[in-house]
């Protein structure tokens, strides 16, 4: 039978407990890569360190555009996406070296694997 309680409160606690018990046996050697939106990438470590459970998060950022890199460029549809020459940033907008107006901007990293998840919209 569920147990009932009677706040919001006390189902926290209730939670945090069964949380803390799980975390405890299960995440001592835990470790993942998520990726984020901007194409950041950050690493959770579950780490025990002296009895108390810690996540430790690692992000890796992408790199700003400077002018002259290369960039993957796309407006609204990401299978539109083109690589050009970053020029700069104008109006709200990223500039392309042949003065074309895009919404959106990565640096490239030179893979066709970088470009292909763009134009998949994962990135």
């Amino acid at each position: 039978m569920a147990k009932k309680y009677s706040n919001l409160l006390n189902v926290y606690h209730a939670l945090w407990g069964e949380l803390t018990k799980y975390y405890k046996h299960n995440m001592k050697n835990m470790s993942t890569t998520l990726e984020i939106p901007e194409g950041s990438k950050a690493t959770i470590h579950g780490k025990v360190i002296d009895g108390k459970n810690y996540l430790v998060v690692e992000v890796e950022r992408e790199s700003e555009l400077k002018e002259g890199d290369m960039a993957i460029f796309w407006d609204v549809n990401p299978r539109d996406a083109f690589i050009d020459i970053y020029k700069g940033f104008r109006d709200g907008c990223y500039v392309s070296h042949r003065d074309a107006y895009w919404d959106n901007a990565l640096k490239w990293d030179g893979t066709k694997e970088q470009y292909e998840r763009v134009l998949r919209g994962e990135i």
